[in-house]
């Protein structure tokens, strides 16, 4: 699969009760291999510190209105938030790839 790299794309993952160093490292190695491709990329580890998950996710349903693409990081799956933002994105017609996608030569 090839990446458009007219496109933004939108990082989405667990983040909500994992070690943030990990989950840092985890969406940069991600942000990392989009951005050498070309690719614009919003990473949700950037943004600014909230007080709740409510908070976040209105930042990241924001984010994820601007793209053209999101990026489903491995175990998505297991993170509300992240389900919600997949599902999202399916109902606006937003194209979903896989970390495997980007990871493995897209």
């Amino acid at each position: 699969m090839q990446l458009n790299t007219e496109g933004v794309y939108y990082l989405s993952g667990p983040i909500t009760g994992r070690d943030s160093l990990v989950v840092m490292e985890h969406f940069g190695r991600v942000e990392q291999k989009l951005v050498e491709k070309g690719c614009t990329v919003i990473n949700p580890v950037k943004n600014p510190h909230r007080n709740s998950w409510g908070e976040y996710m209105r930042d990241g349903i924001t984010n994820l209105m601007l793209c053209d693409h999101i990026v489903l990081l491995d175990d998505w799956s297991l993170s509300r938030g992240a389900v919600i933002e997949r599902n999202l994105a399916v109902d606006l017609g937003i194209k979903v790839i896989t970390e495997k996608d980007v990871m493995n030569g897209a």
